[in-house]
């Protein structure tokens, strides 16, 4: 009754709201509290009612945009976000999450950036992009360090920690989860201690080391059963179903599952409910009940491609693949092959190959059969015969085009290489001639006219007065012209047109090689600013490029440049081979970078490790130009 009268308020809200917003929109002006409880009221509705959060959260982005109101901005993406990502729409969950972040980085409350860095990192997780993952779940985490908000840093520590996991970094997995864990224990928080012992127990089941988690997840549920927090418990019988399962403990696994499953399918918790499924369907499997195990499996597979579960997706099609096989049902095993390829083409369980190359075999031979059974032994002959020679042909083609393939690879990148090589050689050429003009040819003209100038002090002939004079007229028309070549050799587009114009003429002329996608993004810059601060942002961005051309095998980079809090800031990554930067020898390159933002007062924060990409943040305090540039 409640629940009832709690959803009609809810709906009187909902239209006061509403009229709220006419009156607001017919006025011409923005009411921030309007819009901050559109939001308000989206946030309530996220799990109740999606479509109606969404619309509420669209309409107060609607209203903030015109007045670039940032915390309307804000919320209204971050909301999006979440519904994105309830729906399995993660690239669209990457789209909201990072509009909702470009917002709150202008607001500056590092609060609400952290938990932006943790939904972004939580969805790259889902999408088993765990290196991005653990990225920015690092950075929510530093900034609540930085906050000394513990029971943020807890969560932070705890999400890295499952990051970890199931990157299979499990050192470094317990080492996150058990300071989470520590964390929740200072703040007597014993919700978030339960969450950290069944995280826990689902490393060392990881690690197959299954009687460290038998007893870990023991505590866990009693824990659980304390609290009377029934979600968190049967999550927990759940894990201790599987353990069970892999100790080869059937009757204690399917107890503990089929609980699991019925508590789940009555809180209609279909991500548990997809998971129950699958592992009732592997036990079974293991029981050798096969027809009990596809029954599961088939049920696992269609809430997983429900909600967009790619890994469990993945994960059922090998095994019905599998199963079909025992079964003899080859043409439905080499389905849910294709499916599994699908699903997760780059990973492959190598447990499962010999089955699936059976499979295969068996499948063509069935087919093979059915022929001869239509075809004469002469027709068949010469089919063979055909099928070789296509079999050769294609061969031959297939063999030319990845020679040409490979040709073509090696002759762009030393085409690329000799472009870079030219570019530096001029640049180093510009640069030595100025230094050299300035240095020497400006020092000796400055010399020369301070001298002429002080004997036309000290002697009174107006005749050698007019000497001097006219002398020093060629030094000043002299060192005018110097001044000019000296600028000609500066990168004119820089100085004609801008930072963003000369940095998209470089981009453009890297994209132009086809061998490195190069994306370029800026925000917040909307005016020129002084040409020392543009100078020294787009040579800090030629190394940059340089170096990942020459060393990172990068096949992706993404570049932003953006104005908040008063600073230039320069966002560069890449998906390249990265490095140990505290082993290995520091080029001119880095340093070259650090020396030139640390003389603008600026800093440069590298974050990279072997197999995990490069990426940079450069800050330099901004300083707009007062006069044309």
């Amino acid at each position: 009754m409640s629940s009832e009268i709690n959803r009609l308020l809810r709906l009187l809200l909902l239209a006061i709201l509403l009229y709220a917003g006419n009156i607001a929109a017919q006025s011409g002006k923005a009411d921030t509290a309007f819009i901050n409880n559109l939001n308000i009221e989206s946030f309530a509705l996220l799990k109740e009612n999606p479509d109606t959060a969404a619309w509420l959260a669209r309409k107060a982005i609607e209203l903030s945009t015109p007045v670039n109101y940032l915390q309307g901005l804000g919320d209204g993406y971050i909301r999006l976000g979440i519904i994105a990502k309830d729906e399995g729409d993660y690239q669209q969950a990457i789209t909201d999450y990072k509009k909702s972040l470009f917002y709150r980085l202008q607001i500056g409350d590092q609060d609400l950036i952290a938990r932006v860095y943790n939904n972004i990192g939580m969805v790259f997780s889902k999408m088993a992009e765990y290196d991005s993952a653990s990225f920015y779940l690092m950075k929510a985490l530093k900034a609540a360090e930085t906050l000394k908000l513990k029971s943020a840093q807890a969560m932070y520590s705890m999400n890295l920690g499952i990051a970890y996991e199931k990157n299979r970094d499990f050192d470094l997995a317990l080492q996150f989860n058990q300071q989470a864990r520590k964390l929740y224990q200072e703040e007597s928080d014993s919700t978030g201690i339960l969450k950290c012992l069944i995280n826990e127990g689902g490393i060392w089941y990881a690690r197959k080391n299954y009687e460290e988690a038998l007893p870990i997840y023991r505590k866990a549920i009693f824990l659980a059963t304390t609290l009377e927090d029934d979600r968190n418990r049967y999550y927990a019988i759940g894990d201790i179903a599987t353990t069970f399962m892999s100790m080869d403990v059937y009757d204690s696994a399917v107890f503990y599952m089929q609980h699991s499953l019925s508590y789940h399918l009555m809180e209609e918790d279909v991500p548990a409910a997809a998971i129950d499924y699958s592992n009732l369907g592997v036990l079974f499997s293991k029981m050798n009940l096969t027809d009990s195990s596809i029954y599961y499996l088939k049920k696992s597979m269609l809430l997983a491609e429900e909600i967009g579960d790619i890994q469990l997706s993945a994960k059922n099609a090998i095994e019905l693949s599998v199963q079909f096989v025992v079964n003899g049902n080859f043409k439905e095993a080499y389905d849910y092959q294709q499916k599994y390829i699908l699903y997760n083409d780059s990973v492959y369980n190598i447990s499962k190959a010999e089955a699936i190359a059976e499979m295969q075999t068996q499948y063509e031979t069935e087919k093979k059969e059915n022929q001869i059974q239509l075809l004469n032994k002469d027709r068949e002959i010469q089919q063979q015969q055909i099928q070789k020679k296509n079999l050769m042909q294609i061969g031959l083609v297939c063999g030319i085009i990845v020679l040409v393939i490979f040709f073509g690879l090696f002759f762009n990148r030393y085409k690329l290489k000799r472009t870079i090589q030219s570019q530096e050689a001029l640049l180093n050429e510009r640069k030595r001639i100025s230094s050299e003009l300035h240095d020497d040819l400006g020092a000796q003209l400055s010399t020369a006219k301070l001298y002429l100038s002080k004997i036309k002090t000290n002697d009174k002939n107006e005749d050698t007065k007019t000497i001097i004079d006219n002398s020093l007229s060629l030094i000043d028309g002299s060192i005018t012209d110097l001044r000019r070549i000296m600028d000609d050799l500066q990168v004119s587009t820089l100085q004609d047109k801008g930072i963003i114009v000369a940095t998209e003429e470089l981009v453009n002329k890297v994209n132009h090689l086809q061998l490195i996608q190069f994306s370029l993004t800026h925000h917040g810059i909307e005016k020129r600013l002084e040409y020392k601060v543009e100078h020294t942002v787009f040579r800090i961005t030629q190394e940059l490029i340089n170096n990942t051309l020459k060393y990172a095998g990068a096949s992706k980079v993404t570049l932003e440049l953006l104005v908040r809090d008063d600073s230039f800031v320069v966002l560069y990554e890449d998906d390249g081979k990265g490095f140990d930067i505290q082993k290995i020898k520091r080029g001119y390159g880095l340093n070259n970078v650090e020396n030139r933002a640390t003389a603008m007062g600026g800093f440069v924060e590298w974050d990279t490790r072997p197999g995990n990409g490069f990426r940079a943040i450069i800050e330099i305090p901004v300083s707009y130009a007062t006069t044309k540039v």
